[in-house]
């Protein structure tokens, strides 16, 4: 009888050991999304800084502080390379609103901007995010890099936007003018991360189509 109780008593220190645990890995998830999103809402407002920094020189120009990123390396005590990120991102904020407002609400951190920024086009801008938010760092900068976006000829010199040309579709001087292209929808596979280099995190499968809404 005394070994059943002994026993009965040590699944029940088990079980509550087990939710213990349990109760204790769930705060620690819920604690690192809180500082997450905190941080990224952060970046959003430096970002946004470093866009009223551009807007007027008069706010930061001065002995060793002749640019924005060196602005705002002594000012955050960051690095220039990471200053520069900050106002990468801030020169195409105009162009990409969805970004910005995913930023700007912890929704999407820096990390996943910056390859947007450096390649998607402002067309893409809504569709991109929406399937950014889902992906690590390194599964969008590898979709915005090798997507085969396509601008139209009449887009081709608006300032900051990446152009992106299927192959094939680049222009034949010697043909003549023909109506405006209808680029065809691309589907891209983004592959799943292993090893340790993966996202612990759960995604939804990395398939997306990004369409150009006329």
């Amino acid at each position: 009888m005394a070994e059943v109780i002994e026993l009965e008593r040590s699944e029940h220190v088990a079980r509550f050991d087990a939710d213990a645990h349990d109760v204790r890995k769930r705060g620690l998830r819920e604690s690192i999304n809180e500082i997450a999103g905190v941080r990224n809402v952060a970046d959003g407002r430096l970002v946004d800084v470093a866009v009223e920094l551009l807007a007027d020189e008069t706010l930061f120009a001065g002995p060793g502080t002749e640019t924005v990123e060196k602005f705002l390396a002594w000012r955050c005590g960051v690095t220039a390379g990471s200053a520069k990120r900050y106002v990468d991102v801030a020169r195409r904020a105009a162009e990409l609103p969805s970004t910005l407002a995913a930023l700007r609400a912890g929704e999407i951190s820096l990390d996943q901007v910056v390859p947007i920024v450096q390649w998607v086009p402002a067309w893409a801008d809504d569709q991109f995010v929406t399937q950014a938010v889902k992906l690590t760092p390194r599964q969008v900068a590898r979709l915005a890099r090798t997507y085969p976006f396509v601008t139209p000829p009449d887009q081709a010199d608006t300032i900051g936007s990446p152009i992106r040309l299927e192959p094939g579709d680049e222009p034949d001087p010697r043909a003549e003018p023909t109506a405006e292209p209808n680029p065809e929808s691309v589907e891209t596979e983004v592959e799943t991360e292993t090893g340790a280099d993966a996202d612990p995190v759960e995604r939804p499968p990395g398939r997306c189509r990004l369409v150009r809404r006329r």
